[in-house]
């Protein structure tokens, strides 16, 4: 692995994802940003390029061909999770603006001017989020299900205020996951318009179940790239290992029903895409969390073309 010294390409600045999206196709920059995570991919041709995420204060996606410079180094070692400084080029490809690194090397980050925190951009006002998420939950639940919640977060507060709630998808950003999860509680009153859900499911168990649905996020990610555990376990299955640590305190406070309950709704969130809800209350929640995963998208795509976008196949003006 080529590893950059500080000298003097660190006059250079921090590419910066809002310049990047409004340059023109094949233009070429240089500067330093935080590689996330990527994988190698197969060609058409029978070839092979590498797929990934970086943070520039924004995310963007990258890509490094099979004859790129740099492609052995990266295939060969780990940069998910370092500061580099790339050469690259912007492309423009349906509606999707990304870079294709020509150059990366790994910064020796005990000589860098620069640190992680960086690279990520501050798009949400994250107390703001936090008071919302809070009198959110406070105000639909009884008491006892309010401290329960408060003392289930008391190890992971720090790590859930500020991690990503995706790599590459929605809120894919610091502060990611605390926005999620505070919009899909706001977005939890329609509930009220079904008199006989919110009856079976109760405000206790849907209000608790969306707060708690991504927390197994805060191990399975660091700084918005799959960590070591991540890569073993994801979220839902550490989200239950969370709640386990919590089980007899839950269990003598509401009853053992709601906990395997709570269960549900951390296991079986992702719907088709992982193991399918058994109960109402799980399938509600995943109509909520991927109603706001949809539009989040949505609106995510309109910071960077206004007119026309692209998504989930079909054209939108």
């Amino acid at each position: 692995m080529i590893v950059e010294s500080k000298g003097s390409n660190f006059s250079m600045n921090i590419l910066k994802r809002e310049e990047l999206i409004k340059k023109q196709d094949g233009v070429r920059v240089q500067g330093y940003v935080l590689i996330g995570n990527y994988t190698k991919q197969p060609t058409k041709n029978g070839s092979f390029f590498l797929s990934g995420t970086l943070e520039c204060k924004g995310t963007m996606q990258f890509k490094v061909w099979a004859n790129s410079g740099c492609f052995s180094d990266m295939d060969s070692y780990g940069f998910a999770g370092k500061i580099c400084y790339v050469a690259a080029k912007v492309n423009e490809y349906q509606d999707n603006i990304s870079l294709i690194l020509e150059e990366c090397r790994a910064v020796d980050e005990e000589s860098c001017e620069f640190s992680k925190a960086d690279f990520l951009a501050d798009k949400y006002d994250i107390p703001s989020y936090l008071n919302s998420l809070l009198a959110t939950i406070k105000k639909n639940v009884s008491d006892e299900a309010y401290n329960l919640y408060v003392s289930i977060m008391r190890d992971y507060i720090e790590a859930f205020k500020t991690e990503f709630a995706a790599v590459n998808h929605h809120d894919n950003v610091k502060g990611g996951l605390l926005a999620h999860t505070a919009k899909v509680l706001k977005i939890a009153s329609i509930i009220r318009l079904y008199p006989e859900i919110s009856v079976k499911v109760g405000a206790d168990l849907l209000y608790l179940g969306i707060a708690l649905h991504d927390i197994g996020k805060v191990v399975e990610y660091s700084s918005g790239t799959v960590s070591e555990v991540g890569q073993l376990c994801g979220h839902t299955t550490i989200g239950i290992m969370i709640l386990n640590e919590h089980k007899s305190e839950i269990v003598s406070t509401i009853g053992e029903e709601f906990y395997y309950s709570l269960a549900s709704i951390i296991s079986q969130h992702h719907g088709e895409y992982g193991e399918p809800p058994r109960t109402v209350a799980a399938f509600v929640v995943n109509q909520l969390d991927c109603l706001d995963a949809v539009l989040t998208g949505i609106n995510q795509k309109l910071e960077i073309n206004k007119d026309t976008i692209s998504y989930d196949s079909w054209k939108l003006s």
